[in-house]
């Protein structure tokens, strides 16, 4: 097959450079009239290596795979992803409900825990402040003197040992595991105290000589009988220690 330059050659030789001229001012147009179309067919070629290339990433086989069925799967495994990622999304909103109930329910506990503990110590303290009430009154005389030396000590003691306790309205003294009623055990008590009553006499009726203008009186022998609180208290009222 004869080149170019052969067959220009060729019309040159036959006194055709005119022909020739016009053959290659047609070509010339004919190729400035198809640029166009060659830029856009050489951008489609772009596209379609991109696409290519991006199914193959996929996993697609571009020589022997079916496109259509290949954009089902993957509409498929889309739908899959999107079930998986609303059910986290469900699982981790319901552990936030859950976590915040938690600390919800931990607070409520702590709260009642506390009021608890509160309602207990004010009990503690209605139960005590009524068997103090009981016991002075019944430890005191008809003008309200004590009968006792250190009598508030003796009184703090019985509290603190949980001597005395509530059955119902009822006032009862423990002793390990029975129990007395209040008169019964005040009994018991003032006889193991006896060390520790006061002189009632009146100054000038004891017989005791030097005894205090308001009576107030304890030998030496009852006052070594009283406990460090009870001697404490009875130093605080001014007792006169005397001879035996």
């Amino acid at each position: 097959m004869p080149t170019l330059e052969e067959i220009k050659q060729f019309l040159e030789s036959q006194g055709k450079g005119d022909f020739l001229e016009a053959i290659v001012t047609m070509l010339q147009e004919s190729k400035q009239a198809l640029q166009p179309d060659l830029s856009r067919a050489k951008n489609e070629a772009q596209k379609f290596r991109r696409f290519k290339n991006g199914f193959q990433e996929l996993g697609f086989d571009t020589e022997n795979g079916n496109v259509e069925e290949f954009i089902k799967s993957l509409k498929e495994s889309k739908e899959k992803v999107s079930v998986v990622d609303e059910t986290t999304s469900e699982n981790s909103a319901l552990k936030t409900s859950i976590e915040t109930l938690r600390r919800d329910l931990q607070k409520l506990q702590g709260d009642y825990q506390e009021s608890n503990k509160k309602a207990t110590e004010l009990e503690i303290k209605h139960k005590q402040a009524k068997i103090a009430t009981l016991l002075k009154k019944a430890l005191s005389d008809d003008t309200g003197t004590p009968k006792l030396y250190g009598q508030d000590s003796e009184i703090e003691l019985l509290l603190m040992k949980n001597a005395l306790d509530l059955d119902g309205e009822r006032v009862i003294w423990r002793d390990g595991e029975s129990t007395l009623d209040f008169d019964s055990g005040l009994k018991t008590f003032l006889e193991q105290k006896k060390s520790q009553l006061r002189n009632s006499q009146r100054p000038g009726s004891s017989g005791v000589p030097g005894g205090s203008p308001q009576g107030k009186t304890i030998t030496r022998s009852q006052f070594e009988a009283l406990n460090p609180g009870a001697k404490l208290s009875s130093v605080k009222e001014g007792i006169q220690v005397i001879d035996d």
